[in-house]
Protein backbone atom coordinates (compact mmCIF):
# COMPACT_ATOMS: atom_id res chain seq x y z
CA UNK A 1 0.00 0.00 0.00
CA UNK A 2 1.39 3.68 -1.40
CA UNK A 3 1.52 6.39 0.64
CA UNK A 4 1.56 10.04 -0.70
CA UNK A 5 1.36 12.96 2.09
CA UNK A 6 0.26 15.75 -0.28
CA UNK A 7 0.79 19.82 1.63
CA UNK A 8 0.04 18.71 4.98
CA UNK A 9 -0.55 21.27 7.73
CA UNK A 10 -1.52 20.67 11.39
CA UNK A 11 -0.82 23.91 13.85
CA UNK A 12 -1.63 23.00 17.66
CA UNK A 13 -2.96 26.28 19.01
CA UNK A 14 0.50 28.96 17.10
CA UNK A 15 2.99 26.05 16.80
CA UNK A 16 3.09 24.66 13.52
CA UNK A 17 3.35 20.82 14.20
CA UNK A 18 3.32 20.33 10.02
CA UNK A 19 4.09 22.82 7.40
CA UNK A 20 2.98 22.19 3.77
CA UNK A 21 5.00 18.58 4.41
CA UNK A 22 4.97 16.35 1.30
CA UNK A 23 5.98 12.51 1.64
CA UNK A 24 5.53 9.54 -0.64
CA UNK A 25 6.27 5.79 1.05
CA UNK A 26 6.28 3.04 -1.63
CA UNK A 27 4.48 0.20 -1.19
CA UNK A 28 6.06 -2.08 0.79
CA UNK A 29 9.19 -0.06 1.90
CA UNK A 30 9.86 0.64 5.33
CA UNK A 31 10.23 4.52 6.31
CA UNK A 32 11.62 6.14 9.01
CA UNK A 33 10.70 9.68 10.41
CA UNK A 34 13.79 11.32 11.51
CA UNK A 35 13.74 14.37 13.57
CA UNK A 36 15.04 16.43 16.90
CA UNK A 37 12.45 16.66 19.08
CA UNK A 38 9.18 18.97 18.46
CA UNK A 39 10.05 18.13 14.40
CA UNK A 40 6.60 17.05 13.72
CA UNK A 41 7.52 13.60 12.85
CA UNK A 42 5.07 12.23 15.81
CA UNK A 43 2.11 13.92 14.81
CA UNK A 44 2.70 13.06 10.50
CA UNK A 45 2.18 9.49 12.04
CA UNK A 46 -0.70 10.43 14.08
CA UNK A 47 -1.96 12.09 10.86
CA UNK A 48 -1.29 9.25 8.69
CA UNK A 49 -3.15 6.60 11.69
CA UNK A 50 -6.08 9.13 11.49
CA UNK A 51 -5.38 10.17 15.05
CA UNK A 52 -5.16 13.80 13.83
CA UNK A 53 -6.67 15.63 11.14
CA UNK A 54 -4.88 18.25 9.42
CA UNK A 55 -6.02 21.23 8.40
CA UNK A 56 -4.92 21.43 5.28
CA UNK A 57 -3.47 18.80 2.65
CA UNK A 58 -4.32 15.10 1.96
CA UNK A 59 -3.59 11.71 2.79
CA UNK A 60 -3.88 9.12 -0.01
CA UNK A 61 -3.52 5.29 0.62
CA UNK A 62 -3.14 3.61 -2.71
CA UNK A 63 -5.79 5.54 -4.99
CA UNK A 64 -7.77 6.72 -2.12
CA UNK A 65 -7.98 9.69 -0.35
CA UNK A 66 -8.31 8.96 3.12
CA UNK A 67 -8.10 12.42 4.82
CA UNK A 68 -11.34 12.70 6.25
CA UNK A 69 -11.74 8.72 7.19
CA UNK A 70 -11.95 7.88 10.58
CA UNK A 71 -8.88 5.60 12.25
CA UNK A 72 -11.06 2.33 11.97
CA UNK A 73 -11.97 2.64 8.47
CA UNK A 74 -8.00 2.61 7.96
CA UNK A 75 -6.60 -0.63 8.55
CA UNK A 76 -3.54 0.82 10.08
CA UNK A 77 -1.83 -1.24 12.95
CA UNK A 78 -0.35 1.39 15.47
CA UNK A 79 2.46 0.20 17.95
CA UNK A 80 2.97 2.48 20.81
CA UNK A 81 6.51 3.01 22.96
CA UNK A 82 4.90 1.44 26.05
CA UNK A 83 3.70 -1.17 24.30
CA UNK A 84 -0.47 -0.61 25.35
CA UNK A 85 -0.62 -4.35 26.53
CA UNK A 86 -4.15 -5.44 28.03
CA UNK A 87 -2.18 -6.76 31.38
CA UNK A 88 -5.48 -8.69 32.08
CA UNK A 89 -5.08 -11.13 28.99
CA UNK A 90 -2.37 -13.53 28.23
CA UNK A 91 -0.31 -12.61 24.84
CA UNK A 92 -2.70 -15.04 22.74
CA UNK A 93 -5.29 -13.27 24.08
CA UNK A 94 -3.97 -9.83 23.19
CA UNK A 95 -2.63 -10.97 19.88
CA UNK A 96 -6.61 -11.92 19.46
CA UNK A 97 -7.66 -8.57 20.74
CA UNK A 98 -8.07 -6.89 17.17
CA UNK A 99 -9.23 -10.13 15.02
CA UNK A 100 -12.12 -10.79 18.16
CA UNK A 101 -13.07 -7.11 17.56
CA UNK A 102 -13.76 -7.73 13.79
CA UNK A 103 -16.10 -10.74 14.78
CA UNK A 104 -13.48 -13.60 12.97
CA UNK A 105 -14.02 -17.27 13.87
CA UNK A 106 -12.55 -18.82 16.39
CA UNK A 107 -10.66 -21.30 13.76
CA UNK A 108 -9.72 -17.88 11.97
CA UNK A 109 -8.65 -16.68 14.71
CA UNK A 110 -6.73 -19.42 16.37
CA UNK A 111 -4.47 -19.89 13.04
CA UNK A 112 -4.12 -16.55 13.07
CA UNK A 113 -2.22 -16.49 16.65
CA UNK A 114 -0.08 -19.43 16.20
CA UNK A 115 0.88 -17.98 13.09
CA UNK A 116 2.20 -14.82 14.72
CA UNK A 117 3.58 -16.72 17.55
CA UNK A 118 5.64 -18.60 15.53
CA UNK A 119 6.83 -15.18 13.57
CA UNK A 120 7.33 -13.34 16.58
CA UNK A 121 9.58 -15.84 18.43
CA UNK A 122 7.33 -15.75 21.22
CA UNK A 123 6.29 -20.30 21.16
CA UNK A 124 5.64 -21.04 24.87
CA UNK A 125 4.08 -18.17 25.78
CA UNK A 126 1.21 -17.68 25.00
CA UNK A 127 -0.26 -17.68 28.51
CA UNK A 128 1.57 -15.71 29.92
CA UNK A 129 0.95 -11.96 31.03
CA UNK A 130 2.61 -8.89 29.95
CA UNK A 131 4.17 -8.48 33.24
CA UNK A 132 5.51 -11.82 33.32
CA UNK A 133 7.32 -10.81 30.07
CA UNK A 134 10.72 -8.78 29.49
CA UNK A 135 10.26 -5.71 27.41
CA UNK A 136 11.54 -7.41 24.35
CA UNK A 137 9.27 -10.01 24.48
CA UNK A 138 5.72 -6.99 25.42
CA UNK A 139 6.98 -5.43 22.52
CA UNK A 140 6.63 -8.16 20.20
CA UNK A 141 3.49 -8.78 21.44
CA UNK A 142 2.35 -5.88 20.58
CA UNK A 143 3.35 -5.80 17.07
CA UNK A 144 2.01 -9.26 17.02
CA UNK A 145 -1.47 -7.36 18.00
CA UNK A 146 -1.05 -4.82 15.25
CA UNK A 147 -0.03 -7.01 12.87
CA UNK A 148 -3.35 -9.70 13.54
CA UNK A 149 -5.80 -8.38 11.28
CA UNK A 150 -3.60 -8.05 8.50
CA UNK A 151 -3.10 -4.18 8.50
CA UNK A 152 -2.72 -2.84 4.98
CA UNK A 153 -0.04 0.04 7.00
CA UNK A 154 2.39 -0.55 10.10
CA UNK A 155 3.27 2.15 12.57
CA UNK A 156 5.45 2.61 14.84
CA UNK A 157 5.80 5.57 17.58
CA UNK A 158 9.78 5.11 18.95
CA UNK A 159 9.08 1.36 19.12
CA UNK A 160 12.11 0.52 21.03
CA UNK A 161 12.83 3.94 22.95
CA UNK A 162 12.19 2.38 26.71
CA UNK A 163 14.30 -0.74 25.77
CA UNK A 164 17.94 -0.74 27.08
CA UNK A 165 20.60 -0.32 24.13
CA UNK A 166 20.97 -3.97 23.71
CA UNK A 167 17.79 -5.41 23.52
CA UNK A 168 17.09 -2.29 21.32
CA UNK A 169 19.88 -3.63 18.84
CA UNK A 170 18.63 -6.85 18.69
CA UNK A 171 15.22 -5.78 17.93
CA UNK A 172 15.74 -3.60 15.41
CA UNK A 173 17.48 -6.01 13.32
CA UNK A 174 14.70 -8.83 14.05
CA UNK A 175 12.17 -6.18 12.40
CA UNK A 176 14.39 -5.69 9.94
CA UNK A 177 14.46 -9.59 9.04
CA UNK A 178 10.85 -9.68 9.99
CA UNK A 179 10.04 -6.79 7.37
CA UNK A 180 11.67 -8.91 4.34
CA UNK A 181 9.27 -11.73 5.12
CA UNK A 182 5.82 -9.85 5.26
CA UNK A 183 6.56 -6.35 3.28
CA UNK A 184 3.79 -4.51 5.15
CA UNK A 185 4.33 -0.56 4.09
CA UNK A 186 5.62 0.23 7.25
CA UNK A 187 6.00 4.02 8.90
CA UNK A 188 8.23 4.44 11.88
CA UNK A 189 8.98 6.92 14.10
CA UNK A 190 12.38 7.76 15.72
CA UNK A 191 15.13 9.45 17.66
CA UNK A 192 17.75 7.29 17.01
CA UNK A 193 19.92 8.10 13.96
CA UNK A 194 21.88 4.27 14.48
CA UNK A 195 18.44 2.90 14.71
CA UNK A 196 17.00 4.51 11.23
CA UNK A 197 20.09 4.18 8.99
CA UNK A 198 20.23 0.35 10.12
CA UNK A 199 16.46 -0.57 9.71
CA UNK A 200 15.05 1.65 7.32
CA UNK A 201 14.66 1.48 3.43
CA UNK A 202 14.10 5.07 2.88
CA UNK A 203 14.82 7.74 5.94
CA UNK A 204 13.01 11.48 5.90
CA UNK A 205 14.44 14.35 7.93
CA UNK A 206 11.92 16.43 9.37
CA UNK A 207 12.83 20.23 11.68
CA UNK A 208 10.50 22.18 12.81
CA UNK A 209 7.32 20.59 10.65
CA UNK A 210 8.99 20.50 7.49
CA UNK A 211 11.17 17.90 5.19
CA UNK A 212 14.80 18.66 5.29
CA UNK A 213 15.71 15.58 2.95
CA UNK A 214 14.65 12.29 2.25
CA UNK A 215 16.24 9.52 0.47
CA UNK A 216 17.89 6.37 1.40
CA UNK A 217 20.25 6.40 4.17
CA UNK A 218 23.36 6.43 2.32
CA UNK A 219 22.23 9.03 0.25
CA UNK A 220 21.58 11.52 3.31
CA UNK A 221 24.73 10.62 4.64
CA UNK A 222 27.09 11.15 1.27
CA UNK A 223 25.04 13.80 -0.02
CA UNK A 224 23.34 15.99 2.46
CA UNK A 225 20.76 18.64 1.04
CA UNK A 226 21.61 21.61 3.71
CA UNK A 227 23.89 22.66 6.19
CA UNK A 228 21.02 21.64 9.08
CA UNK A 229 21.11 17.39 7.71
CA UNK A 230 24.97 17.86 7.57
CA UNK A 231 25.06 18.93 11.26
CA UNK A 232 22.17 16.68 12.35
CA UNK A 233 23.36 13.28 10.67
CA UNK A 234 26.59 12.01 12.70
CA UNK A 235 29.02 13.71 14.34
CA UNK A 236 30.52 17.03 13.09
CA UNK A 237 32.95 19.29 13.89
CA UNK A 238 31.16 22.85 12.39
CA UNK A 239 34.25 25.69 11.60
CA UNK A 240 33.16 29.40 10.68
CA UNK A 241 35.34 30.81 8.11
CA UNK A 242 34.60 32.55 4.66
CA UNK A 243 34.95 31.97 1.02
CA UNK A 244 36.73 34.62 -1.41
CA UNK A 245 39.02 34.60 -4.68
CA UNK A 246 41.82 32.38 -3.26
CA UNK A 247 39.29 29.51 -1.84
CA UNK A 248 37.42 28.26 1.05
CA UNK A 249 39.35 29.30 4.53
CA UNK A 250 38.33 27.70 8.08
CA UNK A 251 40.25 28.10 11.29
CA UNK A 252 44.01 27.70 9.49
CA UNK A 253 43.09 25.52 6.77
CA UNK A 254 42.42 26.34 3.30
CA UNK A 255 40.70 24.60 0.74
CA UNK A 256 41.94 25.95 -3.00
CA UNK A 257 40.08 23.02 -4.72
CA UNK A 258 36.51 24.59 -3.60
CA UNK A 259 34.50 27.23 -4.72
CA UNK A 260 36.43 30.59 -5.20
CA UNK A 261 34.06 33.84 -5.36
CA UNK A 262 34.81 37.87 -5.98
CA UNK A 263 33.57 39.24 -2.73
CA UNK A 264 33.95 37.21 0.57
CA UNK A 265 31.16 35.08 1.66
CA UNK A 266 30.61 33.74 5.31
CA UNK A 267 30.22 30.27 5.37
CA UNK A 268 30.43 26.90 7.58
CA UNK A 269 32.60 24.28 7.29
CA UNK A 270 31.22 20.53 8.29
CA UNK A 271 33.70 17.84 8.91
CA UNK A 272 32.91 14.61 9.93
CA UNK A 273 34.84 13.03 13.03
CA UNK A 274 35.60 10.36 10.57
CA UNK A 275 37.02 12.21 7.65
CA UNK A 276 39.94 13.22 9.76
CA UNK A 277 43.68 11.29 9.93
CA UNK A 278 46.26 11.38 11.79
CA UNK A 279 49.77 11.75 10.17
CA UNK A 280 53.13 13.01 11.12
CA UNK A 281 54.13 14.96 8.27
CA UNK A 282 52.41 18.36 7.06
CA UNK A 283 52.14 17.95 3.64
CA UNK A 284 49.63 20.50 2.35
CA UNK A 285 46.91 23.52 3.28
CA UNK A 286 44.16 20.87 4.48
CA UNK A 287 46.21 19.95 7.20
CA UNK A 288 47.34 21.69 10.66
CA UNK A 289 49.79 21.10 12.97
CA UNK A 290 48.17 20.30 16.48
CA UNK A 291 48.20 18.06 19.77
CA UNK A 292 46.02 15.39 20.30
CA UNK A 293 44.78 16.88 24.26
CA UNK A 294 41.84 13.78 24.85
CA UNK A 295 41.39 10.34 23.95
CA UNK A 296 38.92 7.75 25.07
CA UNK A 297 38.39 4.16 23.16
CA UNK A 298 34.92 3.48 22.59
CA UNK A 299 35.06 -0.90 21.46
CA UNK A 300 36.75 -0.54 17.95
CA UNK A 301 37.37 2.84 18.01
CA UNK A 302 39.06 5.65 19.61
CA UNK A 303 37.24 8.96 19.92
CA UNK A 304 39.92 11.70 20.34
CA UNK A 305 40.01 15.89 20.64
CA UNK A 306 42.68 17.53 18.38
CA UNK A 307 43.82 21.00 19.53
CA UNK A 308 45.62 23.03 16.51
CA UNK A 309 48.79 25.11 17.22
CA UNK A 310 49.88 27.75 15.02
CA UNK A 311 46.73 29.55 14.28
CA UNK A 312 44.93 32.10 16.69
CA UNK A 313 41.64 31.25 15.08
CA UNK A 314 41.75 27.83 15.88
CA UNK A 315 39.28 25.64 16.73
CA UNK A 316 39.61 21.88 18.22
CA UNK A 317 38.08 19.52 16.30
CA UNK A 318 36.77 15.78 16.97
CA UNK A 319 38.71 13.20 15.15
CA UNK A 320 37.38 9.35 14.95
CA UNK A 321 39.74 6.63 13.81
CA UNK A 322 40.10 2.84 14.41
CA UNK A 323 42.15 1.32 17.22
CA UNK A 324 43.87 -0.62 15.16
CA UNK A 325 45.15 2.89 13.46
CA UNK A 326 45.52 4.24 16.81
CA UNK A 327 48.06 1.94 17.96
CA UNK A 328 50.26 1.36 14.88
CA UNK A 329 50.77 5.00 14.35
CA UNK A 330 51.70 4.80 18.37
CA UNK A 331 49.37 7.84 19.53
CA UNK A 332 49.02 8.97 22.64
CA UNK A 333 47.41 12.13 24.68
CA UNK A 334 50.02 14.70 24.60
CA UNK A 335 51.35 13.72 20.80
CA UNK A 336 52.14 16.68 18.35
CA UNK A 337 50.52 15.32 15.15
CA UNK A 338 49.01 16.65 12.15
CA UNK A 339 45.62 16.28 11.66
CA UNK A 340 44.51 15.91 7.27
CA UNK A 341 40.69 16.84 6.45
CA UNK A 342 39.65 13.94 4.30
CA UNK A 343 36.92 15.55 3.01
CA UNK A 344 34.66 18.59 4.08
CA UNK A 345 31.46 20.17 2.84
CA UNK A 346 31.07 23.88 2.84
CA UNK A 347 27.51 25.85 3.28
CA UNK A 348 27.82 29.69 2.11
CA UNK A 349 25.40 31.65 3.93
CA UNK A 350 24.16 33.46 0.99
CA UNK A 351 21.50 31.55 -0.88
CA UNK A 352 22.68 31.71 -4.19
CA UNK A 353 25.34 29.31 -3.88
CA UNK A 354 25.26 25.49 -3.61
CA UNK A 355 26.84 23.49 -1.27
CA UNK A 356 30.63 22.91 -1.72
CA UNK A 357 32.68 19.99 -1.04
CA UNK A 358 35.57 17.89 -2.61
Amino acid sequence: MKIDIRKVSKAFGYFPALDAVDVTVPSGELVALLGPSGSGKTTLLRVIAGLETPETGHVIFGETDVTDHPVRTRNVGFVFQHYALFQHMTVAQNIAFGLRVRKASRAETAERVAELVSLMQLDGLERRLPSELSGGQRQRVALARALAPNPKVLLLDEPFGALDARVRQDLRRWLRRLHNDIHVTTVFVTHDQEEAFEVADRVVILNNGRVEQSGAPDDIFDHPANAFVMDFVGNVNVLDGMIDHRGSHFCGLTFKDTYKADIPVVAKAYIRSGDIEYCRSHDDSQSTKGIITYARRVGPVVRTLFSPKDSSDAASMEVELSLDDWRSKNLKVGAEVNAKVKRVRIFPERGEYDNISF
